[in-house]
């Protein structure tokens, strides 16, 4: 079996030289190839014959219905990769799609993301192994049985995959009623802005009073928090000057998922 990769450059030329051959279907009488599903003498087109007088007749006729299955057994081999790829796109896309979501609602779901991984993964090596076998024509029929029998495997992992995502989905889903924190960076009591993240937050606050120092002042930041009630305030140190204050604080927020009418009473 060819361990050449069916990238997309080799299944087009596969799909021109087939375009390009005599159209099919084939047929044979012995060992002589024939245009047709049926031989029939005086009107069948000839395409060639397998007789080499160094082999023995019946591999000959083995050869002959060999090379005129493949007429018809190429484009079906190369539409079903192309409706593998198909589904190995859509597939990915969802796994991207359910990642991104993920990401976005702050959720560090490890569990979900290595069924996801692995999920993608089951995919590419089911498309690259039946990519493979499928375009492995030189193969006797035993070999094609094989490959089928393997490509129903592989259906059996999609089936596994989409259940992987609808896991992934519903934890997401479950998440969606637990409440948000957030990061709020102000300055004198003004809000700036509000992130996912207390790192984002402090990269405003340093942005900001960076900009309020003139061109190649060197600063040295520091941020003081307090333990009571988690609000870091923003301290800076300027050339040989002295600590001061900046007036750029980070505090914590919980923002929640839903209204709590009992919350109110």
């Amino acid at each position: 079996m060819s361990e050449t990769p069916m990238t997309p450059e080799r299944l087009a030329g596969i799909a021109a030289r087939a375009a390009a051959a005599t159209p099919g279907p084939w047929c044979t009488d012995a060992w002589e190839i024939y245009q047709g599903a049926e031989y029939m003498p005086g009107l069948s087109m000839w395409i060639g014959e397998t007789c080499r007088g160094t082999s023995t007749p019946e591999q000959d006729r083995a050869d002959a219905a060999f090379v005129a299955a493949a007429r018809t057994d190429v484009p079906a081999l190369l539409a079903d990769a192309a409706r593998l790829r198909t589904e190995r796109d859509r597939y990915r896309s969802a796994w991207r799609m359910a990642y991104q979501r993920a990401r976005g609602r702050g959720w560090a779901a490890d569990r979900a993301g290595a069924r996801a991984r692995d999920a993608q993964e089951a995919l590419q090596h089911m498309l690259f192994a039946v990519i493979a076998g499928q375009m492995a024509l030189h193969v006797a029929n035993r070999e094609r049985q094989e490959l089928r029998a393997r490509v129903a495997e592989l259906e059996a992992e999609r089936h596994s995959t989409n259940e992987a995502l609808d896991d992934a989905v519903q934890e997401l889903r479950a998440r969606e009623t637990s409440p948000l924190t957030v990061y709020r960076a102000s300055h004198d009591s003004i809000v700036m802005g509000l992130y996912l993240t207390a790192a984002e937050a402090r990269k405003h606050c340093e942005a900001e009073e960076r900009r309020s120092w003139p061109t190649g002042t060197t600063l040295a930041f520091d941020w003081i928090e307090d333990d009571e009630d988690g609000v870091a305030e923003l301290t800076v140190v300027a050339g040989q000057n002295e600590e001061s204050t900046t007036g750029y604080v980070v505090d914590t927020l919980e923002v929640a998922a839903a209204y709590d009418e009992e919350a109110d009473e």
